[in-house]
């Protein structure tokens, strides 16, 4: 079964690129479908959840896929795998971040929520501050990393939906054929 990351950080196509992929035929790994813990369990360097995980879907998306060393442990295992990272410009990723942790409404139900959320991205993020010089220092340095990591493998696609990039990008990707449908652009301007 042939095996597809998203490793793109949050607020970078990560849900439009999951649909995209189930509308390729996909079967993919949802995070509103995650098993309890998981991603509490990788920041802890915990990897028995999301393996086991990954040989039940063929595709993943968003955090915890995007730990960087989940992937790392992730291509280590799936050598043969093809990892996506979901790009966009750094302000306009902030500004998404941001919005979406700063307001108090759908996803969160509660204060206590939001902020519960916000301390998972500052610890995934590897920082004390939820502050834009240190989110947008680690988006740089992951996206650079990451990068750096495939580099010379052919198992690796950086794609910007964001400035265009569509169905042939990822089809000639995926050696699969274009869909007769526009490419998937989910929760666009709501955050």
């Amino acid at each position: 079964m042939e095996k597809i990351f998203c490793i793109g950080q949050n607020k970078t196509g990560t849900t439009s690129m999951a649909f995209a992929l189930n509308d390729l035929g996909y079967s993919v790994l949802r995070v509103k479908d995650f098993p309890t813990g998981l991603i509490q369990d990788c920041l802890d360097g915990n990897y028995d959840k999301v393996l086991s995980c990954t040989k039940e879907k063929e595709a993943f998306e968003d955090r915890p896929f995007n730990i960087m060393s989940v992937y790392k442990f992730l291509y280590s295992y799936w050598p043969n795998a093809k990892f996506i990272l979901t790009i966009r410009e750094k302000e306009s990723w902030w500004n998404s971040v941001y919005n979406w942790l700063s307001v108090n409404r759908k996803p969160f139900r509660t204060e206590k929520e939001r902020l519960s959320k916000i301390e998972v991205y500052k610890r995934h993020y590897e920082t004390n501050t939820f502050s834009k010089n240190s989110f947008i220092d680690y988006y740089d340095n992951y996206n650079k990393s990451t990068i750096d990591f495939f580099q010379n493998t052919n198992n690796f696609l950086v794609f910007n939906m964001f400035d265009g990039d569509g169905w042939d990008k990822l089809c000639h990707f995926l050696n699969k054929p274009i869909p007769d449908t526009i490419f998937p652009w989910k929760n666009k301007n709501v955050y």
